[in-house]
């Protein structure tokens, strides 16, 4: 249990905590089963029920472990898990990792009711969950799941406060993080030696039965479909008669005239003057549409109280095009009145402004300026109905009649109809035969692998904007069950699988061959013009290429212009200059390296850099907190007593 801890990764399991079995709980808590949350939480499960794991002081039934699996199972398939992940055993394993780590958690730190109550008052995500849980009866439960997450905070920051990080391991790291290399290559890419490699049937027979599991297989299905997109119901023509139809809809309004009364901002005023003068403009205000309502003139108005320089003018600005006043100013005049109205005050950085609009000025857009614009609107309002409609009409007829005499009718002669298949699919599949990418078609993905063998359904496809964009009519023929297919089903598979591994032997043996011809004082260039491509290797020459300069890193073996080979990253920081290296592997390919170049850290610059030594100090001790947090959990781990009766 413990190797298996480490392997996956004390952050990894906290999050799993969390996601897998709450949610989890959730999920089952709202079909009404209880019995989930009542292990969770520590409880001892129905009476009755057989128990088949005591962790630390907390018992799990047979029932409540079945649960916990099956809903970490479909929490993993929804996170896109490939099906290598999702063996039995390995998910088993994880359950029982985050239940230890919740007893773990529930032993040593322990937070009164009242500390709870308050995190939650005070966040409003748990807050509205809460009151959720509270609503069905078991507030209790929710609460208890905070307390879990809060004590692993408390134990987090009550562990690692006292990590430090010295000014020698700063120096350290950031000599790491700056000590650069450059190599020169010849690279031996696996993909050449493909057509040099033979595998016979017994060989690959052989490889299947002792590799049977790698070809375990999910649920498959093969899917005969008709396709109705809503689009196809909207056409040049009805745009462009929505056009013209509705061309004041898309005028743009290219200049207005306006006329505006100005109660100014002095130039030194400060808050308290420009609350005055706010009082004095509401004031003027109230006199000003009083006046209006008496039919007094705007004009005269604007000479007698504005202070704009537009004033003796009757505060007439003329017209004027967008991004010729303020902001404030311009939005009124464009966006919010109309001809004729006079506003309330606007306030600008000039002052407060009552402001009058004259007329405005506007240009139709052009149809292909808004033709895509008129077109979704259409797709969504006419498009998606008439879809619907007719999809439901076909869905019928294919019920009665089949696929291919329900295509024949004449109602669907537009539309030219055709009848396809999918070939056999997983839901882990990246794309849909004859369809298209698994997350555009997601809609279809969650339905097809629950709905019956032969039976004819419809399906919508909407966009992640929630429209309707297509319509299925679909039918699942057959369906093949998960488990290990027969060698004639995956033979191809197999003959490609051993292919590729016999191709990078090859390129391997090919790389030493050439090493081997290495003398001293040879440079990289000397060595590849000894090179003859052996039988069935198209390439006739190699080429000596150079990468860029590259550090150790921790989280990455990608080296520039060459790939990924964490051994050659490693390697180079061992070699001396102008050494050539034995042939080493990187993921696709094989190389032979010569170490050009050691690029070493202007150490100077660190004592000048206060925001690169924050840094670097900073991932030092996220780096010395998490291993110090690690090494208390497994200590506390093995004091866990796990009673396991599964049979």
């Amino acid at each position: 249990m413990i190797v298996f801890l480490r392997q996956k990764g004390i952050a990894q399991i906290m999050i799993g905590v969390v996601t897998i079995l709450f949610l989890g709980g959730t999920v089952l808590l709202i079909e009404g089963n209880f019995n989930v949350l009542d292990a969770l939480f520590g409880r001892t499960g129905n009476l009755g029920e057989e128990t088949v794991l005591k962790i630390g002081d907390t018992e799990i039934t047979r029932r409540s472990f079945e649960d916990f699996v099956s809903n970490a199972t479909r929490y993993q398939e929804q996170q896109n898990q490939s099906s290598s992940q999702l063996d039995r055993e390995t998910i088993e394993n994880q359950v029982i990792d985050q239940l230890v780590m919740r007893e773990v958690l529930r032993q040593n730190i322990k937070l009164d009711d009242a500390v709870v109550e308050r995190h939650i008052q005070n966040d409003s995500s748990w807050l509205s969950t809460y009151n959720l849980y509270a609503g069905q009866g078991v507030g209790a439960l929710y609460r208890d799941e905070i307390r879990i997450q809060l004590s692993n905070s408390k134990l987090r920051e009550k562990i690692q406060g006292l990590e430090l990080v010295t000014n020698l391991e700063v120096e350290n790291e950031y000599r790491r993080q700056n000590r650069k290399a450059k190599l020169k290559f010849i690279q031996f890419r696996n993909s050449d030696y493909n057509n040099a490699t033979e595998v016979a049937d017994e060989e690959a027979k052989t490889y299947f039965n002792q590799n049977a599991e790698k070809y375990r297989q999910r649920d498959q299905i093969n899917l005969k479909f008709l396709k109705i997109s809503s689009q196809d119901f909207v056409s040049d023509d009805d745009v462009r008669t929505y056009y013209d139809d509705n061309i004041d809809r898309y005028s743009e309004i290219t200049s207005v005239k306006a006329s505006h009364i100005l109660k100014k901002f002095p130039d030194d005023a400060d808050d308290n003057k420009k609350s005055e003068i706010k009082r004095e403009a509401e004031e003027l205000l109230k006199t000003v549409k009083k006046a209006i309502d008496e039919d007094r003139d705007f004009a005269d108005l604007a000479k007698e109280h504005s202070e704009g320089p537009s004033g003796p003018n009757g505060g007439s600005l003329g017209y004027f095009e967008r991004g010729k006043m303020v902001p404030p100013f311009e939005s009124a005049c464009f966006d919010e009145l109309e001809v004729g109205e006079v506003s309330d005050l606007v306030e600008s950085k000039f002052g407060y402004h009552i402001i009058k609009l004259e007329d405005k000025k506007s240009q139709p857009q052009t149809f292909i300026e808004v033709k895509k614009d008129i077109k979704d609107k259409l797709i969504k309002i006419k498009g998606s109905v008439e879809a619907r409609q007719l999809a439901e009409e076909l869905e019928f007829d294919v019920d009665m009649d089949g696929y291919n005499e329900a295509v024949k009718n004449a109602i669907y002669a537009e539309l030219k109809l055709v009848v396809e298949e999918t070939g056999f699919f997983t839901e882990d599949d990246s794309t849909i035969p004859n369809i298209g990418s698994k997350w555009t078609y997601g809609d279809l993905l969650d339905k097809v692998f629950d709905v019956e063998v032969d039976s004819v359904d419809l399906i919508e496809i909407k966009k992640s904007t929630g429209d309707i964009e297509t319509y299925f009519v679909a039918t699942v023929t057959d369906k093949k069950i998960a488990g290990i297919p027969s060698f004639e089903d995956v033979k191809d598979k197999i003959i490609d699988d051993l292919k590729t591994e016999k191709a990078k032997q090859l390129a391997l043996e090919d790389a030493q061959k050439l090493f081997n011809q290495l003398t001293d004082g040879e440079s990289l260039e000397d060595l590849a013009g000894k090179y003859t491509a052996p039988e069935g290797v198209s390439r006739q020459q190699l080429e000596v290429k150079e990468s860029g300069l590259f550090a150790l890193s921790a989280t990455s073996d990608y080296i520039s212009n060459m790939g990924s080979s964490s051994e050659a990253m490693f390697s180079a920081f061992q070699m001396e200059a102008s050494e050539i290296h034995s042939p080493i592997q990187g993921n696709s390919d094989c190389f032979i390296i010569q170490l050009t170049e050691i690029e070493e850290p202007e150490m100077d610059k660190l004592e000048n850099e206060v925001a690169g030594q924050a840094k670097v100090r900073k991932s030092l001790l996220q780096s010395k907190k998490s291993t110090t947090y690690n090494n208390w959990y497994n200590t506390m781990r093995q004091q866990i007593k796990v009673k396991d009766e599964r049979l």
